[in-house]
Protein backbone atom coordinates (compact mmCIF):
# COMPACT_ATOMS: atom_id res chain seq x y z
CA UNK A 1 0.00 0.00 0.00
CA UNK A 2 1.70 3.21 -1.18
CA UNK A 3 0.87 6.85 -1.78
CA UNK A 4 1.88 9.00 -4.73
CA UNK A 5 4.82 10.59 -2.89
CA UNK A 6 6.38 10.76 0.59
CA UNK A 7 4.64 13.22 2.89
CA UNK A 8 3.83 13.93 6.53
CA UNK A 9 0.57 12.04 6.62
CA UNK A 10 -1.64 9.51 8.36
CA UNK A 11 -3.28 6.13 7.76
CA UNK A 12 -6.34 5.03 9.76
CA UNK A 13 -7.48 1.39 9.35
CA UNK A 14 -11.23 0.83 9.28
CA UNK A 15 -12.22 -2.76 8.66
CA UNK A 16 -11.38 -3.75 5.11
CA UNK A 17 -10.14 -0.31 4.07
CA UNK A 18 -7.66 2.32 5.20
CA UNK A 19 -8.32 6.04 5.30
CA UNK A 20 -4.99 7.35 4.08
CA UNK A 21 -3.84 10.90 3.47
CA UNK A 22 -3.36 12.06 -0.11
CA UNK A 23 -0.25 14.17 -0.76
CA UNK A 24 -0.04 17.49 -2.55
CA UNK A 25 1.10 16.69 -6.11
CA UNK A 26 0.91 20.27 -7.37
CA UNK A 27 3.49 21.50 -4.84
CA UNK A 28 6.13 18.82 -4.36
CA UNK A 29 7.74 20.82 -1.53
CA UNK A 30 4.54 20.83 0.53
CA UNK A 31 4.98 18.34 3.40
CA UNK A 32 1.34 18.15 4.49
CA UNK A 33 -1.38 16.26 2.59
CA UNK A 34 -4.47 17.80 1.00
CA UNK A 35 -7.16 15.21 1.64
CA UNK A 36 -8.12 11.62 2.37
CA UNK A 37 -8.33 8.57 0.11
CA UNK A 38 -10.32 5.46 0.97
CA UNK A 39 -7.93 2.69 -0.04
CA UNK A 40 -8.57 -1.03 -0.25
CA UNK A 41 -5.98 -3.35 1.23
CA UNK A 42 -4.67 -4.11 -2.25
CA UNK A 43 -3.90 -0.43 -2.81
CA UNK A 44 -6.91 0.47 -4.97
CA UNK A 45 -8.31 3.94 -4.23
CA UNK A 46 -12.07 3.52 -3.82
CA UNK A 47 -13.03 7.10 -2.93
CA UNK A 48 -11.26 10.42 -2.50
CA UNK A 49 -12.05 13.45 -0.34
CA UNK A 50 -9.64 16.20 -1.44
CA UNK A 51 -11.09 18.84 0.86
CA UNK A 52 -8.49 19.08 3.61
CA UNK A 53 -5.61 21.43 2.79
CA UNK A 54 -2.56 21.02 5.06
CA UNK A 55 -4.08 18.02 6.85
CA UNK A 56 -2.62 17.39 10.29
CA UNK A 57 -4.15 15.63 13.29
CA UNK A 58 -6.95 13.09 13.44
CA UNK A 59 -9.26 11.42 15.94
CA UNK A 60 -11.89 8.65 15.79
CA UNK A 61 -15.10 10.08 17.25
CA UNK A 62 -17.20 6.95 16.61
CA UNK A 63 -16.85 3.43 15.25
CA UNK A 64 -17.55 4.78 11.76
CA UNK A 65 -16.32 8.37 11.85
CA UNK A 66 -12.86 9.96 11.71
CA UNK A 67 -12.10 13.67 12.04
CA UNK A 68 -9.09 15.28 10.35
CA UNK A 69 -7.66 18.72 11.09
CA UNK A 70 -7.37 20.97 8.03
CA UNK A 71 -6.15 24.51 7.44
CA UNK A 72 -9.73 25.65 6.82
CA UNK A 73 -11.64 23.53 9.32
CA UNK A 74 -12.20 19.90 10.30
CA UNK A 75 -13.03 17.19 7.76
CA UNK A 76 -15.41 14.47 8.98
CA UNK A 77 -15.27 11.21 7.01
CA UNK A 78 -17.95 8.68 7.92
CA UNK A 79 -18.75 5.18 6.75
CA UNK A 80 -22.28 4.49 5.54
CA UNK A 81 -22.51 0.83 4.60
CA UNK A 82 -20.04 0.12 1.81
CA UNK A 83 -19.32 3.76 1.02
CA UNK A 84 -18.00 6.84 2.79
CA UNK A 85 -19.34 10.37 2.95
CA UNK A 86 -17.67 13.56 4.13
CA UNK A 87 -18.70 16.77 5.82
CA UNK A 88 -16.69 19.88 6.58
CA UNK A 89 -16.86 21.73 9.88
CA UNK A 90 -15.80 25.34 9.41
CA UNK A 91 -13.31 27.00 11.71
CA UNK A 92 -14.90 29.02 14.54
CA UNK A 93 -13.48 32.26 13.09
CA UNK A 94 -12.34 33.47 9.69
CA UNK A 95 -8.77 34.09 10.84
CA UNK A 96 -6.55 32.59 8.10
CA UNK A 97 -3.62 32.31 10.51
CA UNK A 98 -5.42 29.87 12.81
CA UNK A 99 -6.12 26.18 12.22
CA UNK A 100 -6.65 22.91 14.06
CA UNK A 101 -3.66 20.58 13.99
CA UNK A 102 -4.37 18.28 16.95
CA UNK A 103 -7.64 16.54 17.79
CA UNK A 104 -8.83 14.35 20.67
CA UNK A 105 -11.89 12.16 21.06
CA UNK A 106 -12.90 10.00 23.98
CA UNK A 107 -15.67 7.49 24.51
CA UNK A 108 -18.68 9.05 26.18
CA UNK A 109 -17.96 12.62 25.12
CA UNK A 110 -20.32 14.38 22.68
CA UNK A 111 -17.48 16.54 21.39
CA UNK A 112 -14.01 16.34 19.97
CA UNK A 113 -11.53 18.86 21.30
CA UNK A 114 -8.71 20.42 19.32
CA UNK A 115 -6.21 23.22 19.33
CA UNK A 116 -6.96 26.39 17.38
CA UNK A 117 -3.82 28.43 17.13
CA UNK A 118 -1.51 28.57 20.12
CA UNK A 119 -3.76 29.78 22.92
CA UNK A 120 -7.23 28.53 22.02
CA UNK A 121 -8.99 25.18 22.44
CA UNK A 122 -12.11 24.40 20.40
CA UNK A 123 -14.87 21.84 20.75
CA UNK A 124 -16.13 20.19 17.60
CA UNK A 125 -19.65 18.77 17.56
CA UNK A 126 -19.69 16.09 14.82
CA UNK A 127 -23.48 15.74 15.02
CA UNK A 128 -24.29 19.42 14.67
CA UNK A 129 -21.30 20.05 12.44
CA UNK A 130 -20.07 23.03 14.45
CA UNK A 131 -16.80 24.19 15.99
CA UNK A 132 -16.78 26.66 18.85
CA UNK A 133 -14.06 28.13 21.01
CA UNK A 134 -13.97 26.59 24.49
CA UNK A 135 -11.35 28.81 26.04
CA UNK A 136 -8.85 31.44 25.08
CA UNK A 137 -6.04 30.74 27.53
CA UNK A 138 -3.95 33.54 29.08
CA UNK A 139 -0.81 31.73 27.86
CA UNK A 140 -0.13 29.34 24.97
CA UNK A 141 -1.58 25.87 25.53
CA UNK A 142 1.17 23.25 25.42
CA UNK A 143 -0.83 20.05 26.09
CA UNK A 144 -4.50 19.28 26.61
CA UNK A 145 -6.56 16.17 27.18
CA UNK A 146 -9.90 14.91 28.40
CA UNK A 147 -10.41 14.41 32.13
CA UNK A 148 -9.85 10.74 32.93
CA UNK A 149 -13.16 10.25 34.76
CA UNK A 150 -15.38 13.01 33.36
CA UNK A 151 -15.49 13.45 29.56
CA UNK A 152 -17.34 16.75 29.99
CA UNK A 153 -14.10 18.34 31.19
CA UNK A 154 -10.72 18.96 29.65
CA UNK A 155 -7.34 19.37 31.29
CA UNK A 156 -4.84 21.82 29.81
CA UNK A 157 -1.22 22.67 30.58
CA UNK A 158 -0.15 26.18 29.57
CA UNK A 159 3.43 27.36 29.18
CA UNK A 160 3.17 29.51 32.29
CA UNK A 161 3.27 26.22 34.21
CA UNK A 162 -0.42 26.16 35.16
CA UNK A 163 -2.67 23.11 34.90
CA UNK A 164 -6.33 23.96 34.28
CA UNK A 165 -9.57 21.96 34.56
CA UNK A 166 -12.18 23.35 32.15
CA UNK A 167 -15.84 22.58 31.47
CA UNK A 168 -16.01 21.79 27.75
CA UNK A 169 -19.64 22.81 27.25
CA UNK A 170 -19.39 26.24 28.90
CA UNK A 171 -15.69 27.02 28.77
CA UNK A 172 -15.70 27.76 32.50
CA UNK A 173 -12.34 27.26 34.20
CA UNK A 174 -13.18 25.18 37.25
CA UNK A 175 -9.72 25.31 38.75
CA UNK A 176 -6.08 26.14 38.13
CA UNK A 177 -2.90 25.09 39.90
CA UNK A 178 0.71 26.08 39.27
CA UNK A 179 2.42 22.72 38.88
CA UNK A 180 5.75 23.52 37.14
CA UNK A 181 7.81 26.59 36.39
CA UNK A 182 7.00 28.58 33.24
CA UNK A 183 8.66 27.11 30.14
CA UNK A 184 8.98 27.25 26.37
CA UNK A 185 9.14 31.02 25.98
CA UNK A 186 11.59 31.46 23.09
CA UNK A 187 13.73 34.01 24.88
CA UNK A 188 14.07 32.05 28.10
CA UNK A 189 15.43 28.61 27.25
CA UNK A 190 16.61 26.26 24.58
CA UNK A 191 16.17 22.73 25.88
CA UNK A 192 14.18 20.45 23.62
CA UNK A 193 12.51 18.57 26.50
CA UNK A 194 9.46 20.28 27.97
CA UNK A 195 6.93 19.43 30.65
CA UNK A 196 3.94 17.36 29.62
CA UNK A 197 1.25 15.37 31.40
CA UNK A 198 -0.87 12.25 31.21
CA UNK A 199 -4.28 11.74 32.81
CA UNK A 200 -5.17 8.52 34.60
CA UNK A 201 -8.55 8.57 36.30
CA UNK A 202 -8.79 11.57 38.61
CA UNK A 203 -5.01 12.08 38.59
CA UNK A 204 -2.77 14.01 36.23
CA UNK A 205 0.95 13.20 36.19
CA UNK A 206 3.13 16.09 35.07
CA UNK A 207 6.75 15.68 34.03
CA UNK A 208 9.39 18.27 34.77
CA UNK A 209 12.35 17.44 32.50
CA UNK A 210 15.09 19.46 34.15
CA UNK A 211 14.82 17.89 37.63
CA UNK A 212 13.96 14.61 35.90
CA UNK A 213 10.84 13.86 37.93
CA UNK A 214 7.06 13.53 37.79
CA UNK A 215 4.45 15.16 40.02
CA UNK A 216 0.95 13.92 40.71
CA UNK A 217 -2.01 16.31 40.74
CA UNK A 218 -5.46 15.37 42.07
CA UNK A 219 -7.85 16.81 39.48
CA UNK A 220 -10.76 16.84 41.92
CA UNK A 221 -9.01 18.92 44.58
CA UNK A 222 -6.17 20.37 42.45
CA UNK A 223 -3.78 19.43 45.21
CA UNK A 224 -0.23 18.48 44.26
CA UNK A 225 1.03 15.31 45.87
CA UNK A 226 3.96 15.84 48.20
CA UNK A 227 6.13 13.06 46.86
CA UNK A 228 7.77 13.17 43.46
CA UNK A 229 8.67 10.27 41.22
CA UNK A 230 12.28 10.70 40.21
CA UNK A 231 13.02 9.01 36.89
CA UNK A 232 16.24 10.75 35.83
CA UNK A 233 17.06 11.98 32.38
CA UNK A 234 14.66 14.52 30.87
CA UNK A 235 11.17 12.96 30.87
CA UNK A 236 9.07 14.73 28.26
CA UNK A 237 6.63 12.00 27.18
CA UNK A 238 4.38 10.00 29.48
CA UNK A 239 1.92 7.14 29.07
CA UNK A 240 -0.41 5.57 31.65
CA UNK A 241 -0.80 1.80 31.62
CA UNK A 242 -3.30 -0.23 33.59
CA UNK A 243 -5.48 -3.32 33.59
CA UNK A 244 -9.18 -3.81 34.24
CA UNK A 245 -11.38 -6.87 34.53
CA UNK A 246 -12.79 -7.98 31.19
CA UNK A 247 -16.32 -7.31 32.46
CA UNK A 248 -15.52 -3.62 32.75
CA UNK A 249 -14.36 -3.20 29.18
CA UNK A 250 -17.72 -3.46 27.43
CA UNK A 251 -17.98 -4.42 23.79
CA UNK A 252 -15.16 -2.22 22.55
CA UNK A 253 -11.56 -3.28 22.28
CA UNK A 254 -10.45 -0.28 24.29
CA UNK A 255 -11.25 0.58 27.87
CA UNK A 256 -13.73 3.32 28.60
CA UNK A 257 -11.99 6.67 28.71
CA UNK A 258 -9.21 5.74 26.31
CA UNK A 259 -8.42 8.63 23.99
CA UNK A 260 -8.02 8.49 20.23
CA UNK A 261 -5.86 11.25 18.87
CA UNK A 262 -2.99 12.24 16.70
CA UNK A 263 -0.99 15.00 18.24
CA UNK A 264 2.51 15.49 17.08
CA UNK A 265 4.84 15.45 20.09
CA UNK A 266 2.96 13.20 22.51
CA UNK A 267 5.83 10.77 22.04
CA UNK A 268 9.00 11.35 20.06
CA UNK A 269 8.80 8.99 17.09
CA UNK A 270 11.91 10.27 15.30
CA UNK A 271 14.20 7.39 16.29
CA UNK A 272 15.67 7.14 12.78
CA UNK A 273 17.75 10.30 13.27
CA UNK A 274 20.22 8.13 15.18
CA UNK A 275 21.59 5.40 12.85
CA UNK A 276 22.40 3.25 15.87
CA UNK A 277 18.65 2.91 16.36
CA UNK A 278 18.39 1.91 12.72
CA UNK A 279 20.84 -0.92 13.43
CA UNK A 280 18.45 -2.25 16.08
CA UNK A 281 15.53 -2.00 13.66
CA UNK A 282 17.43 -3.86 10.94
CA UNK A 283 18.21 -6.67 13.36
CA UNK A 284 14.57 -6.93 14.44
CA UNK A 285 13.41 -7.02 10.82
CA UNK A 286 16.02 -9.66 9.96
CA UNK A 287 14.98 -11.86 12.86
CA UNK A 288 11.29 -11.56 11.98
CA UNK A 289 11.88 -12.40 8.32
CA UNK A 290 14.04 -15.41 9.17
CA UNK A 291 11.39 -16.69 11.56
CA UNK A 292 8.67 -16.24 8.93
CA UNK A 293 10.65 -17.54 5.93
CA UNK A 294 13.47 -19.78 7.10
CA UNK A 295 14.11 -21.06 3.56
CA UNK A 296 15.52 -17.65 2.60
CA UNK A 297 17.38 -17.03 5.85
CA UNK A 298 20.77 -16.75 4.13
CA UNK A 299 19.52 -13.90 1.95
CA UNK A 300 17.99 -12.03 4.87
CA UNK A 301 21.13 -12.47 6.98
CA UNK A 302 23.42 -11.31 4.20
CA UNK A 303 21.30 -8.25 3.39
CA UNK A 304 21.05 -7.30 7.06
CA UNK A 305 24.80 -7.67 7.54
CA UNK A 306 25.55 -5.52 4.49
CA UNK A 307 23.14 -2.77 5.48
CA UNK A 308 24.31 -2.78 9.10
CA UNK A 309 27.85 -2.22 7.83
CA UNK A 310 26.60 0.84 5.92
CA UNK A 311 24.86 2.14 9.03
CA UNK A 312 28.04 1.69 11.08
CA UNK A 313 29.97 3.57 8.42
CA UNK A 314 27.32 6.32 8.50
CA UNK A 315 27.67 6.65 12.27
CA UNK A 316 31.44 7.05 11.93
CA UNK A 317 30.97 9.65 9.18
CA UNK A 318 28.58 11.70 11.32
CA UNK A 319 31.02 11.69 14.23
CA UNK A 320 33.86 12.84 11.96
CA UNK A 321 31.79 15.73 10.62
CA UNK A 322 30.46 16.78 14.01
CA UNK A 323 34.02 16.91 15.37
CA UNK A 324 34.75 19.78 12.95
CA UNK A 325 32.07 22.03 14.51
CA UNK A 326 33.27 24.39 17.26
CA UNK A 327 31.95 23.19 20.61
CA UNK A 328 30.17 26.50 21.24
CA UNK A 329 28.14 25.98 18.08
CA UNK A 330 26.71 22.58 19.02
CA UNK A 331 23.22 24.08 19.10
CA UNK A 332 20.61 23.29 16.45
CA UNK A 333 17.83 25.88 16.50
CA UNK A 334 14.90 24.66 14.47
CA UNK A 335 11.13 24.60 14.32
CA UNK A 336 10.14 21.01 15.02
CA UNK A 337 10.78 18.42 17.75
CA UNK A 338 12.68 16.11 15.43
CA UNK A 339 16.35 15.83 16.33
CA UNK A 340 16.21 14.75 19.97
CA UNK A 341 17.79 11.35 19.32
CA UNK A 342 20.36 12.90 16.99
CA UNK A 343 21.29 15.51 19.60
CA UNK A 344 21.59 12.98 22.41
CA UNK A 345 23.85 10.71 20.37
CA UNK A 346 26.14 13.31 18.82
CA UNK A 347 26.33 15.97 21.50
CA UNK A 348 24.01 18.70 20.25
CA UNK A 349 21.64 20.87 22.19
CA UNK A 350 18.40 20.87 20.21
CA UNK A 351 16.15 23.91 20.46
CA UNK A 352 12.75 23.94 18.78
CA UNK A 353 12.11 27.49 19.92
CA UNK A 354 10.96 28.23 16.36
CA UNK A 355 8.11 25.74 16.67
CA UNK A 356 5.55 28.45 15.99
CA UNK A 357 6.96 28.72 12.46
CA UNK A 358 5.98 25.12 11.72
CA UNK A 359 3.16 24.52 9.27
CA UNK A 360 1.50 22.64 12.14
CA UNK A 361 0.95 25.85 14.12
CA UNK A 362 -0.49 29.28 13.51
CA UNK A 363 2.04 31.87 12.44
CA UNK A 364 3.54 33.81 15.37
CA UNK A 365 2.52 37.38 16.03
CA UNK A 366 4.83 40.35 15.46
CA UNK A 367 5.71 40.36 19.15
CA UNK A 368 6.49 36.66 19.13
CA UNK A 369 8.70 37.12 16.07
CA UNK A 370 10.59 39.83 17.93
CA UNK A 371 11.09 37.42 20.83
CA UNK A 372 12.37 34.73 18.45
CA UNK A 373 14.84 37.15 16.92
CA UNK A 374 16.03 38.17 20.38
CA UNK A 375 16.41 34.54 21.38
CA UNK A 376 18.47 33.64 18.30
CA UNK A 377 20.75 36.62 18.81
CA UNK A 378 21.21 35.73 22.49
CA UNK A 379 22.21 32.18 21.55
CA UNK A 380 24.95 33.50 19.29
CA UNK A 381 24.38 30.72 16.73
CA UNK A 382 25.54 31.31 13.14
CA UNK A 383 22.50 29.65 11.55
CA UNK A 384 18.99 28.39 12.09
CA UNK A 385 17.45 25.40 10.36
CA UNK A 386 14.30 25.01 8.32
CA UNK A 387 12.58 21.67 8.00
CA UNK A 388 10.08 20.26 5.58
CA UNK A 389 7.21 21.20 7.91
CA UNK A 390 8.21 24.86 8.03
CA UNK A 391 6.94 28.12 6.56
CA UNK A 392 10.09 28.95 4.52
CA UNK A 393 9.29 32.61 3.87
CA UNK A 394 8.71 33.32 7.56
CA UNK A 395 11.88 31.41 8.51
CA UNK A 396 13.86 33.55 6.06
CA UNK A 397 12.40 36.73 7.53
CA UNK A 398 13.35 35.68 11.05
CA UNK A 399 16.87 34.72 9.93
CA UNK A 400 17.32 38.07 8.17
CA UNK A 401 16.12 40.04 11.19
CA UNK A 402 18.38 38.04 13.51
CA UNK A 403 21.36 38.42 11.20
CA UNK A 404 22.00 34.70 10.82
CA UNK A 405 22.02 32.22 7.95
CA UNK A 406 18.95 30.16 7.11
CA UNK A 407 20.50 26.77 6.43
CA UNK A 408 19.25 24.51 3.63
CA UNK A 409 16.01 22.70 4.44
CA UNK A 410 16.56 19.50 6.42
CA UNK A 411 14.72 16.25 5.86
CA UNK A 412 12.80 15.32 8.98
CA UNK A 413 9.53 13.41 8.77
CA UNK A 414 9.76 12.06 5.23
CA UNK A 415 12.32 11.09 2.60
CA UNK A 416 12.73 13.16 -0.52
CA UNK A 417 11.70 12.35 -4.06
CA UNK A 418 13.87 10.12 -6.25
CA UNK A 419 16.89 12.05 -7.44
CA UNK A 420 16.97 14.39 -4.42
CA UNK A 421 19.61 14.30 -1.64
CA UNK A 422 17.05 12.68 0.67
CA UNK A 423 15.87 9.91 -1.65
CA UNK A 424 17.14 7.14 0.66
CA UNK A 425 17.71 6.92 4.39
CA UNK A 426 21.51 6.87 4.05
CA UNK A 427 21.47 9.82 1.66
CA UNK A 428 19.07 11.75 3.86
CA UNK A 429 21.26 11.34 6.94
CA UNK A 430 24.43 12.37 5.13
CA UNK A 431 22.68 15.37 3.60
CA UNK A 432 21.33 16.52 6.98
CA UNK A 433 24.65 16.19 8.79
CA UNK A 434 26.51 17.92 5.94
CA UNK A 435 24.02 20.81 6.05
CA UNK A 436 24.30 21.09 9.83
CA UNK A 437 28.10 20.88 9.78
CA UNK A 438 28.48 23.53 7.07
CA UNK A 439 26.04 25.96 8.68
CA UNK A 440 27.49 25.76 12.20
CA UNK A 441 31.16 26.36 11.33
Amino acid sequence: MTTARPHHGVAVPMGDVVLISSPNLENMDAPLPIGIDVMALDGEVLQSFPECPALHGEAAYSDTGIAFGCADGVLLVEREGDTFVSRKVANPTDNPDLRTGALYAVEGAPYLIGNYGQSTVVRVDPVAGTAEIVIEAPAPVWRFSFHGEDPSKLVALTIDGNLHVIDIATGAVEGTVQVVDPFLAPASGRAAARPTFVVNGHMAYVSEPLPGDIRGVNLETLEIEEGRIFVGGKPSALAAFGMAPESELGEHEHAEGEEHAHEHGEFDPHIWHDPNNAVVMVENIRAALVAADAANADTYNANAEAYTAQLTELDAYIREQVATIPEANHIVVTSHDTFGYFGDEYGFEISSALESVSTEAADPSAGEIADLVEFIQAEGVPAIFAENVTNPDLMQRIADEAGVVLAPTLYTDALGQAGTPGATYLEMMRYNVDAITTALQ
